[in-house]
């Protein structure tokens, strides 16, 4: 198990977290300046935190009271920067062979060679990485990073740099080496479909500081503060008025535009106050040229902007001198065009109260 509580400033900014992790994948998600990179640089012994603890599987690698702070080669931790941050002067092989200890010149060859067939650099072992592209740098920094059976993996957005092409097969690549090896991993990402592949677990950082961690599904599905919800993909916020309540849902009143919606409650979920903030992911709204047959939460609205993705569209509809996101499916949404008045409806059970 990995326990991190520290603090680090560095000039104006000041990374205050605390988490704990099994052995399981941990998704970073935040934007750049939040303090991810930081995180990981610290759990690695690149930098020294402040004050706090850093303990993997009960053995001590940062504590400020005690003055305890391994140098990072003592950690047993593999690391896959940015950059990738291959030896130049070193063929694929040697930086694969790097972490291991050369006396033992056996273990390196067999460790070398699984590492190689493993990541499907057989073929590449001799040249040096600025012969590779961008995802067989990739490749060879992973191996390395897990030549040595580190305690503890660190994944500092390793697919920022890869086009899409390249990207998707790494993503499924990493998800099977992760899999097979077990391996408790921290992975930094901006990327919240990233986030959400790789990891079983999500922390959010913001400001240098998690907001929110657990479950990548609870994240998602119950962000506990409208910067969570944002962060993690739900881009329509709006702030709202309680006008009716039961026990399995309220009316909300959105104060910025003429539109009440029913949202699906539990017991006991609502504050005292009456003005609240409500929130739903543009994924969920149902767009149609077609009226739906449905009372609540169904209203029109107009298409002002249409993008076109690979596979999806997003739309932008106004309402009430409003804007609100809606992603709709290409093959589905055909009949939808610009400057047309559609039919919205969302699904009670997919808005958020704050």
């Amino acid at each position: 198990m990995l326990s991190v509580s520290i603090t680090k400033k560095i000039a104006d900014f000041n990374l205050d977290i605390s988490f704990q992790m099994e052995e399981e994948i941990m998704s970073i998600i935040g934007f750049s300046g939040s303090g991810k990179s930081l995180t990981l640089q610290c759990v690695a012994g690149l930098l020294t935190p402040d004050h706090g603890t850093i303990i993997m599987n009960n053995q001590v690698f940062f504590d400020s009271e005690s003055g305890v702070n391994l140098l990072p080669e003592k950690r047993n931790i593999g690391f896959v920067f940015q950059s990738y941050a291959l030896f130049p002067h070193l063929t694929v092989k040697e930086n694969i062979a790097y972490s291991l200890r050369p006396e033992n010149k056996d273990l390196v060859r067999n460790k070398t060679e699984e590492m190689l067939a493993l990541t499907e650099m057989m073929d590449y072992q001799n040249q040096y990485p600025s012969t590779l592209s961008g995802g067989q740098k990739q490749r060879v920094a992973i191996a390395r990073a897990l030549a040595s059976s580190p305690d503890l993996l660190l994944l500092d957005e390793p697919f920022s740099a890869l086009d899409s092409m390249v990207k998707d097969s790494l993503e499924y690549e990493m998800i099977k080496l992760l899999a097979a090896y077990k391996i408790p991993t921290l992975f930094v990402t901006h990327n919240m479909a990233e986030a959400y592949k790789i990891g079983k677990r999500m922390a959010v950082f913001d400001c240098g500081q998690i907001i929110q961690s657990g479950p990548k599904e609870q994240v998602l599905s119950s962000p506990n503060s409208t910067r969570s919800a944002y962060l993690t993909g739900t881009t329509n916020l709006f702030p709202a008025e309680i006008e009716e309540e039961n026990p399995e849902s309220v009316t909300v009143k959105i104060t910025t535009m003429p539109l009440s919606l029913v949202v699906k409650t539990k017991k006991n979920i609502l504050y005292d106050q009456n003005k609240r903030w409500i929130g739903f992911r543009p994924e969920d709204l149902l767009v149609s040229s077609e009226k739906f047959h449905r009372k609540a939460n169904s209203f029109n609205a107009k298409i002002v902007n249409v993008i076109d993705e690979l596979h999806f569209r997003r739309l932008h509809l106004s309402f009430g001198h409003q804007i609100i996101n809606a992603i709709v499916n290409k093959n589905e949404s055909g009949n939808l065009f610009l400057n047309q008045y559609v039919s919205v409806h969302l699904p009670e059970h997919k808005i958020k109260l704050f």
